[in-house]
């Protein structure tokens, strides 16, 4: 009878100018709702309405900012309007200026890839890595979703690469490997129950957030985001598979990462 075996996840906080670990206090909501003498209460529009840039949407919490949407498909059922065929991977997409981008394997490879959100066309595909197989011999294919900013694409795969391209054309910019680039030890050398890397970047001010896990306070690493360059890292903690969050508190914009 095999045992089962449950990994509670640590929550590591980190400052993201310094990568200090402090100690915090909740901060406080912002509201999008204005008020009038006048009028009282009035809901603003959402500058990010149309799009969801990153996992779980523009501010990583699941929630979407559209309004005035169908709820009711039992009664108001879509139309479909394109479907297209994708190799195996576990990335969702993001959505941004009328273009759809997601990752999924293709033989041997795992490609980005960038849709027309109207017609379904596809605009480009652009070879990020070998696919990855875990020693279970899981599904192959990308494990995180890219993140749009500025126009560009940030893109993790399972076994650490990291790359940045253009959105509208797909062009490489800049590609590194954040075990490489950290000197965190690649987990897939330890265990053989490794998934790879999960966790979709993180995009704050000038840095992208990754997570490769490491014991030689390089758990938490932060890169420039033109650049790909080690900018700082902290911590001593294994991976986990869970994406990086911002929140404020203490006067602070801090990063939330679950870790191993």
């Amino acid at each position: 009878m095999k045992a089962a075996v449950f990994l509670v996840a640590l929550i590591s906080n980190t400052d993201l100018a310094t990568g200090q670990l402090p100690r915090i206090s909740p901060g406080t909501s912002k509201s999008t709702t204005a008020s009038t003498e006048e009028t009282g209460p009035v809901k603003q529009k959402h500058p990010d309405q149309g799009t969801w840039t990153s996992f779980l949407g523009n501010n990583r919490n699941g929630i979407s900012e559209e309004s005035d949407l169908n709820l009711d498909w039992n009664t108001h059922r879509p139309a479909i309007l394109w479907r297209v065929p994708l190799g195996d991977g576990y990335s969702s997409i993001v959505v941004a200026d009328g273009r759809i981008w997601t990752m999924a394997t293709h033989l041997t490879n795992d490609f980005i890839v960038c849709f027309d959100a109207i017609s379904g066309k596809k605009l480009w595909a652009t070879l990020a890595a070998p696919t990855y197989l875990d020693h279970q011999r899981q599904a192959r294919g990308p494990r995180s979703t890219p993140t749009y900013h500025a126009g560009k694409l940030y893109c993790l795969l399972p076994a650490g690469d990291l790359l940045c391209v253009e959105a509208n054309s797909g062009k490489i910019l800049w590609k590194n490997n954040i075990f490489q680039l950290s000197g965190a030890a690649q987990q897939e050398q330890k265990t053989i129950y490794y998934w790879g890397m999960s966790a979709s970047p993180l995009i704050e001010g000038d840095l992208v957030i990754l997570q490769p896990g490491g014991s030689s306070n390089n758990s938490v690493i932060a890169v420039h985001k033109d650049t790909g360059k080690l900018v700082w890292s902290a911590g001593n903690d294994p991976p986990g598979y869970g994406s990086p969050i911002v929140i404020e508190a203490e006067n602070q914009r801090q990063i939330i990462v679950p870790t191993g």
